[in-house]
């Protein structure tokens, strides 16, 4: 009797590991996926076309920082665009003027990931200098100052750790000029509208 007793309970627990094992092997990948998430770290570079007002250049972007669960990244992001503009101002003197504006500044990412591509929406918040001057009659001097900006994009994964995608954005160029004609932006908001190139590594 007590023999029987016995064959039947390791019959039903041999039965009980072979429903539950499958079923704690993927819990448990689960949570290691989950943990994987929770801490990812991510460097994004950009490089592309920018333009303000009569200004066209290009910019350069470096973005460091952390996923947080799927949908949230926050770190810090170093913007440098450099920018140049030959016209003629409104008394007929022809003007060349260059500079360079770089945006430090901390920055909350809200993404939204699917199967092929993640579309994101970014704020940005900080300083924006103002160096690397250069050109004739300049018509302006601009300054930095307190800056922001805000960007839109999306990338893809073509391979595990590595992503492309295309990133557009706004931010001033500077926070105030000082002008010997007035002129469109010459209170020194003269918007960077710029497209660029991203490929990111993350770990």
């Amino acid at each position: 009797m007590t023999r029987g007793l016995t064959r039947v309970w390791m019959a039903a627990t041999m039965a009980l590991l072979a429903v539950a094992a499958p079923g704690a092997a993927a819990g448990a990948e689960a949570v290691a996926a989950a943990g994987v998430l929770e801490s990812q770290w991510r460097v994004e570079a950009g490089a592309g076309y920018a333009a303000a007002d009569a200004f066209t250049g290009w910019g350069l972007s470096l973005h460091a920082g952390r996923v947080q669960g799927r949908y949230t990244m926050f770190g810090f992001a170093v913007d440098s665009t450099k920018l140049h503009a030959a016209r003629t101002d409104a008394t007929g003197a022809e003007t060349d003027q260059g500079f360079r504006s770089t945006l430090w500044a901390g920055f909350f990412r809200g993404q939204l990931p699917t199967r092929f591509v993640t579309p994101y929406a970014e704020l940005a918040l900080g300083y924006t200098g103002i160096h690397g001057k250069e050109g004739l009659a300049l018509p302006c001097d601009y300054q930095g100052g307190p800056n922001g900006a805000v960007a839109v994009g999306a990338s893809a994964q073509p391979v595990y750790g590595v992503a492309i995608g295309l990133r557009a954005g706004l931010r001033l160029a500077s926070t105030s000029a000082q002008c010997a004609v007035a002129r469109a932006g010459s209170d020194g908001g003269l918007v960077v509208k710029s497209l660029a190139m991203t490929v990111a590594y993350h770990w």
